[in-house]
C-alpha cells in the first residue's frame, strides 16, 4: 500500500481536507538518504531547518499532481519541525505556497458551474 492509498482511502472515508507532516531533528532518515547533507549539529538548525522545509514542500508538490490527478480538492498541506524535547515549529511555507489550495478551490468551483 503507497501513501497515495492512504490519501485516496483517507479522502473517501472521511473527507479529509488537511494534511499534516510532522518531522524532527536529528532525523536519522534525512542521514540515510542524503548522507553529509542530511546531517546536522546543533549550531546548524537553521540549516537543518531549510533541509526539511525542501523536502517538506516537494511533498505538498506530490500531494498536489496526486489531488490533480484523482480529481480530488488539493488538500491542505502543513508542515511541522519537532525538536528532541518535544517543542514544534510550524514551517511556515515560502511566498505563494498557500496559493496551491487556492487555485484548486477555483477550479472546483468552475467545474461545479459548467
Amino acid at each position: 500500500m503507497t501513501f497515495e492509498n492512504h490519501l485516496a482511502i483517507a479522502h473517501q472515508l472521511h473527507h479529509i481536507q488537511d494534511v499534516y507532516i510532522m518531522e524532527h531533528r536529528d532525523c536519522g532518515a534525512y542521514a540515510a538518504f542524503l548522507g553529509e547533507d542530511g546531517k546536522f549539529t546543533d549550531d546548524q538548525a537553521a540549516e537543518e531547518e531549510r533541509c526539511h522545509r525542501k523536502y517538506t514542500e516537494l511533498l505538498a508538490a506530490s500531494i498536489d499532481e496526486w489531488a490533480d490527478k484523482t480529481g480530488v480538492p488539493r488538500l491542505r498541506v502543513k508542515s511541522f519541525l519537532m525538536d528532541l524535547r518535544g517543542d514544534v515549529k510550524y514551517l511556515e511555507p515560502k511566498s505563494g505556497a498557500d496559493q496551491r489550495v487556492a487555485k484548486s478551490q477555483s477550479k472546483t468551483k468552475k467545474k461545479k458551474k459548467a
